[in-house]
């Protein structure tokens, strides 16, 4: 037998809720898309067009001119040990260097540079070059000596009263100087002047009566800078930025800070345990590096109405769940869903079987009876 019915199979949604889930799949996928064209900077700039942050520093100083030629600051020519002058060797009163090889010696590299002519370029000297010491002053400097001598100190105050003088129009033109070349071309930065940013370790206070160049209190500072490692930067200032304070260490935050000055010598210090190498500037002030501001763009202005139509998705995703749950309950309390239930399994406990033989003979025996008068007294076969 087979019944007839209008009602839908099980399993089936209804057009509704059909509808529904449809729109929730697009609604979503269209929050995803969104998101993916947001997060692209060249939509916003497309839109409201490129904005600038203001009190942006000019970082692309980072080449630095040695004798006419320029050479970027990570670029170095290392060179065997009968290649190098006698002025890049260390002198016989300096620190020993045990346990180096000529290999760790380095000289600065050249780059060739021909015209399209074939001719020789034409040099153009860079600010640094043209803030330099006078070449007197210089012929009684010796690297790798602890300290300063005393017949290296008039070129020692020289350089601070030198550097007090540049101006920051000047100071923001001049060169980016580099750590290797500071520690093996001596010969070819002694004497110029350089802008350098570091990490301040410690700085410390060199109270004195002032002398015949009308210096008095220094600034000691120890530095690191981003191509030196862990390898430290000498700075002594005539002054010092108001937010510093004199410490023997900063810890993990130590602050970021900039000087203008002139590149001495290569000065040997002590430490606990040996002795080692630094490069020493002497600047006229040590300034502290300011975080940059924050700049808020249009894109950021967006954020508040994507999260407001996040949340609208979430409510209408919780929405459509709540009435999904509500049409189940309504559909198992129904008639329909009480007619689709599969019916209950019958026990054969206590029922007999009868094959169609003797169905058969029972059957003619109840015939017999029906026809005779007599039933009681018919025999049967």
């Amino acid at each position: 037998m087979r019944f007839r019915t209008k009602q839908r199979p099980r399993g089936l949604l209804r057009p509704t809720d059909q509808v529904r889930l449809t729109l929730l799949v697009a609604g979503f996928g269209i929050v995803l898309l969104g998101f993916s064209v947001a997060k692209r900077p060249q939509v916003w700039n497309t839109l409201f067009g490129e904005q600038t942050a203001t009190g942006a520093t000019d970082d692309s100083r980072t080449e630095l001119q040695v004798t006419g030629n320029s050479l970027r600051a990570d670029e170095f020519f290392a060179a065997p040990a009968d290649k190098f002058d006698s002025d890049t060797l260390p002198a016989e009163d300096t620190l020993s260097t045990e346990g180096t090889s000529a290999a760790d010696n380095v000289q600065v590299a050249r780059k060739p540079v021909v015209e399209q002519d074939g001719s020789a370029p034409v040099s153009k000297p860079s600010a640094s070059a043209a803030l330099t010491m006078p070449e007197d002053l210089l012929k009684n400097v010796h690297d790798d000596v602890i300290g300063v001598h005393s017949d290296e100190s008039v070129a020692y105050y020289a350089a601070l009263k030198m550097a007090a003088m540049i101006k920051p129009e000047t100071a923001a033109k001049l060169d980016a100087g580099s750590f290797a070349l500071f520690m093996d071309a001596t010969s070819a930065s002694r004497g110029k002047a350089f802008t350098i940013d570091g990490r301040l370790r410690r700085l410390s206070v060199q109270s004195r009566a002032a002398n015949e160049f009308g210096v008095g209190t220094l600034y000691d500072a120890w530095l690191t800078t981003a191509d030196s490692g862990d390898r430290l930067v000498h700075v002594v200032a005539m002054s010092i930025d108001e937010k510093l304070k004199p410490a023997d260490a900063y810890g993990k935050h130590p602050p970021d800070v900039r000087f203008t000055g002139y590149f001495l010598k290569r000065e040997g210090y002590a430490t606990r345990d040996s002795v080692n190498i630094a490069p020493l500037f002497l600047a006229g002030a040590l300034k502290e590096i300011p975080e940059p501001a924050a700049v808020v763009t249009r894109s950021e202005q967006l954020t508040p109405y994507l999260w407001r139509l996040t949340l609208a998705v979430c409510a209408g995703i919780a929405f459509i769940w709540w009435s999904f749950h509500r049409s189940d309950l309504r559909h198992q309390q129904s008639r329909v869903r009480q007619l689709a239930r599969q019916p209950a399994t019958a026990s054969f406990e206590g029922v007999s079987s009868v094959s169609v033989k003797e169905t058969l003979h029972q059957l003619e025996a109840d015939a017999n009876r029906a026809e005779s008068p007599f039933p009681e007294l018919r025999s049967s076969p």
